[in-house]
């Protein structure tokens, strides 16, 4: 690993999250900490696949669940609140 790679990856956290879940296959710390961060950009699928990962690695880890289920209810709202912008578009129900 280069400075200049490792200095990318740190002006990044969602890079040097995504770096660090690669390089620990055991941990779920993260993968935790990756969902998260890509729930905040509004990546809510990758933030799902991620978090989903932490939770195959380690069921008992209740953080891991715990955000895995609000990505859950984002990406419900959201879709909740495409179907209501459409029909108040169309004028439709």
């Amino acid at each position: 690993m280069t400075a200049s790679w490792r200095a990318a990856l740190y002006r990044d956290p969602i890079a040097l999250w995504r770096d660090a879940a690669e390089r620990s296959t055991g941990s779920t710390r993260p993968l935790v900490n990756l969902g998260t961060l890509l729930a905040h950009a509004g990546r809510l699928g990758e933030a799902r696949a991620a978090l989903e990962e932490a939770v195959r690695r380690d069921g008992s880890d209740g953080e891991a669940r715990e955000r895995l289920a609000a990505v859950g209810v984002l990406a419900e709202t959201g879709e909740l609140l495409k179907r209501e912008r459409h029909h108040e578009k169309t004028g439709s129900r």
